[in-house]
């Protein structure tokens, strides 16, 4: 049975990564990141690389804290290879149906275009 001090620590992690999961994907993003990483590999490596960095610090913050370093490092750069692979596809996939005229805003990570 968890602690209620267990129970704490596990939400605020989760709620920690989640906020730090925005910020890296919303804020940090630049204009040029978010409409040019459909079609440059630069930028949309540039947009990884940023959000890779801004969730690097609470993982790494925890690690120290729950004495898991190497598994937190771990964690944090298979988020980043994950996080450029599932942007590269759905990327390609917004971009094409915006080309297509199929949809006329897209908001969220994905793409900064509005109609």
């Amino acid at each position: 049975m968890l602690t209620i001090e267990q129970i704490v620590w596990s939400i605020t992690v989760i709620m920690v990564i989640k906020i730090s999961h925005w910020l890296g994907d919303f804020p940090a993003q630049s204009n040029n990141m978010a409409t040019k990483k459909s079609s440059s590999i630069k930028w949309l490596f540039l947009h990884s690389l940023t959000y890779t960095g801004i969730i690097t610090i609470p993982f790494v913050l925890f690690g120290f804290v729950f004495n898991c370093l190497l598994l937190a490092i771990s964690l944090t750069l298979a988020n980043g290879i994950l996080h450029f692979l599932i942007d590269y596809v759905s990327s390609k996939f917004t971009s094409q149906y915006y080309k297509e005229n199929r949809i006329h805003v897209v908001k969220g990570d994905q793409n900064k275009l509005e109609d």
